[in-house]
């Protein structure tokens, strides 16, 4: 069971990396001096206004965070200042208070992490060298080595393993010469550390192995030994490596796969008699009950290729008047469902933003709809932030919101916000972002989910045919 869940991780943290290293940035990171400064006065004040700390919090923390990154020292002189500045701070309404509260701790957090960022390894092996029994250094060891393979392990996998060897070789060598107490506690928290880590490196090697492996092969495995429970994790996980890209492009094919790898299963089950074992063979089961899940949902999406499309459904226009029924008649529509704090959705902006330039005098109407999130727009830094704590955003201000992003990435195709679940739930919208590509003749042409760049290859031919289609 362990190696099944090894594999499950690997499996949601690689493709977010790549998703997160080829996403272009939308817009600048990090606000102004003079913003902050301004959100200060307004703090100094008036402490219990919610509204702006809420905005204190968006435009501070993820900053500084990125900067520790950078520039620990430059981060380690902005902590300091915001400390001083929270101090003095004296709100008097209990949701306020909560907010200082968490703003310190989160300081104090991010604190920790810059001086780790800050401090050669080397030095930390040094004081531990003089004092084995100094139980603090022992935890930020073990923190800094963290920070430093979960870097690695997966860009750099090898580099990840000689970098996690050579600080278990120094701990093991510090044991001898640490006492009971504190300190031995310390130790054997850095010593589960380092297994979390070498549990990781094992995780992503296994991945790797795992996607050039056949399934055949597994299945072969498995017939000679149906108690390895090994091989039965890694028989779930290789499925999902299979048939996931499959079943957005051929649910059917996708089905009938998943169908023989049940009933391999099934045939197996009676031949599993270790308790690991089944344990493994229910954790297939599971992976399989979620595979089934994707594989009907795009069953469900290809069933309405060459449907009518639906009837819009809408509670707001954002950036323009109402589009209706007749607006739509005789043009190609391209429904996008997305959400201003979603990293893909964003990332798709600047493919959307060209397609409505080039072709919405030839017929293209493109239609951005999206949900009441709770953002609201933050003129400093010309962006959404996310309202904090129990503070619930008004309908209008949310639309002012959605109006000036709209604004300010010069969207000029049409956003509005869904009413109701009516046409996520015709679309099968399960995750964004999400597009519907609909001909002239309000017949639904394509239709995919999620934010593969693969997803433009299948977009734009048929965009631009069913654009000349009407020339």
């Amino acid at each position: 069971m362990k190696l099944f869940s090894s594999l499950a991780v690997a499996a949601v943290f690689l493709p977010a990396v790549a998703l997160a290293a080829d996403a272009p940035r939308v817009e600048a990171e990090g606000p102004q001096a003079g913003a902050l400064a301004a959100l200060e006065e307004q703090l100094r004040r008036n402490p219990d206004d919610l509204s702006v700390w809420n905005q204190y919090m968006a435009s501070n923390f993820p900053p500084l965070l990125r900067l520790g990154n950078v520039n620990p020292d430059e981060a380690q002189k902005r902590v300091e200042a915001m400390r001083r500045f929270l101090n003095s701070l004296q709100p008097t309404q209990d949701e306020t208070k909560k907010m200082l509260a968490r703003a310190r701790w989160t300081l104090g957090f991010r604190e920790q992490r810059i001086r780790l960022v800050r401090m050669p390894r080397g030095e930390l092996e040094a004081r531990l060298e003089a004092r084995p029994d100094d139980g603090p250094t022992i935890s930020q060891y073990a923190q800094k080595v963290r920070m430093e393979v979960l870097l690695l392990v997966y860009s750099a996998t090898d580099l990840a393993e000689e970098s996690l060897k050579a600080a278990k070789g120094f701990l093991d060598g510090l044991r001898p010469r640490i006492a009971e107490g504190p300190a031995k506690k310390a130790w054997d928290g850095a010593v589960r550390d380092f297994a979390w880590l070498q549990h990781s490196i094992d995780a992503a090697r296994q991945a790797a192995r795992l996607a050039r492996t056949p399934r055949v092969e597994l299945e072969a495995r498995l017939n000679a030994k149906p108690d390895e429970a090994a091989n039965i994790a890694m028989y779930g996980q290789r499925l999902w490596i299979e048939l996931g890209p499959l079943a957005a492009q051929d649910p059917a094919c996708a089905e009938q796969t998943l169908a023989s790898a049940k009933a391999f299963l099934e045939g197996l089950r009676p031949n599993v008699k270790e308790p690991s074992a089944k344990s493994a063979l229910e954790g297939a089961d599971q992976s399989l009950s979620r595979l089934q899940g994707l594989i009907d949902r795009a069953g469900q999406r290809a069933a309405l290729i060459g449907k009518d499309a639906a009837p819009l459904d809408v509670e707001a226009w954002i950036n323009g008047d109402p589009l209706t029924a007749d607006d739509l008649k005789g043009k190609v529509v391209l429904l996008d469902f997305w959400a201003v704090w979603f990293g893909p959705s964003l990332a798709a902006l600047p493919r959307l933003r060209e397609w409505h330039d080039k072709y919405a005098d030839k017929g293209l109407v493109i239609i951005g709809l999206t949900r009441y999130s709770n953002y609201v727009w933050d003129p400093r830094l010309r962006r959404p932030v996310r309202a904090f704590g129990q503070e619930k955003v008004a309908p209008l201000k949310e639309r002012e919101m959605l109006a000036k992003f709209a604004e300010r990435h010069q969207l000029r195709y049409r956003i509005a916000i869904q009413k109701g679940s009516s046409l996520a739930d015709y679309y099968v919208v399960h995750r964004i972002p999400h597009v519907v590509l609909i001909d002239r003749e309000g017949k639904i042409r394509l239709i995919r989910a999620g934010g593969d760049p693969k997803h433009v290859t299948d977009i734009q031919p048929l965009l631009e045919q069913l654009v000349a289609d009407g020339e």
